[in-house]
């Protein structure tokens, strides 16, 4: 087995992804506790004020917002507690257009009107096995990623969804991948793109494309994380000033089981 250009083996390599990893879940996983006490806190008071005011106070509005806020922030928590396996996740067969669309329209409502967002979804009554959430959560990371190439010169983003068929030659070049049904989603944008030494580490712990001060770079990695434990498998094309390309392919379920509302 050939070495790494750094000299270490490739399962010193994977060890020390791992050992990341396992790190990341133990932090994230007191952060969560404490974030949804203060969630909790937050909601609770809210929610007081709220039965006290006037539905004709104009700060009657304000707490309605907060108290949203409140259960978004709670949901994220939620998520999060799926990825680091706090919570197992509730796989069931579901259509993956709707849950989709749902993704998209909720990131929409929050882009500059530099940002133009299409969507060619032709695979709406496409079923994998999956949860829910993390289907959300894997679009919402992967749009939030192209948003932040796209941010500074504005440009587009397109998703698009369609079934595919994955030959024994792709099945060959790519070995999670096995022979068969497949849906693909494609997130691509026209932004600043990234440079081929980046492109082929992005899914690692702590790698980012962000300017010092504005996160951590986890986002991909709780992708690669979701898209491995469905089975799927997750491409990018990348090149600078030009943009980037995610293609993701997650197994279409088996006919014969009943299908799920998306």
């Amino acid at each position: 087995m050939d070495k790494l250009e750094n000299g270490k083996e490739p399962w010193d390599e994977q060890r020390r992804q791992c050992q990341e990893l396992k790190y990341i879940g133990l932090i994230t996983n007191g952060i969560v506790h404490s974030f949804n006490n203060v969630i909790g806190i937050i909601h609770g008071y809210a929610d007081l004020a709220l039965r006290l005011s006037s539905p004709n106070d104009r700060n009657h509005e304000y707490l309605k917002q907060i108290i949203e806020g409140a259960e978004s922030a709670r949901e994220i928590a939620e998520r999060i507690r799926i990825f680091t396996k706090q919570k197992e996740p509730n796989n069931q067969v579901l259509q993956i257009g709707p849950v989709i669309e749902r993704s998209i329209t909720r990131f929409r409502g929050s882009l500059p009107a530099s940002i133009e967002v299409l969507q060619d979804i032709n695979a709406a009554d496409a079923a994998v096995v999956a949860d829910r959430d993390q289907i959300d959560l894997m679009v919402t990371s992967l749009l939030n990623n192209a948003y932040e190439a796209t941010r500074e010169q504005g440009g587009s983003i397109k998703i698009a969804l369609r079934e595919v068929d994955v030959d024994a030659s792709m099945a060959g070049e790519r070995k999670s991948l096995n022979t068969g049904r497949y849906v693909k989603l494609t997130v691509s944008d026209t932004g600043c793109g990234m440079a081929q030494d980046l492109s082929m580490r992005i899914f690692e712990p702590f790698i980012t494309t962000k300017k010092a001060g504005e996160g951590a770079g986890l986002g991909l990695t709780v992708v690669y994380a979701i898209i491995k434990g469905l089975k799927g498998e997750i491409l990018v094309d990348s090149q600078l000033g030009k943009g980037t390309i995610f293609d993701i392919y997650l197994p279409l379920a088996k006919k014969g089981n009943e299908k799920t509302e998306g």
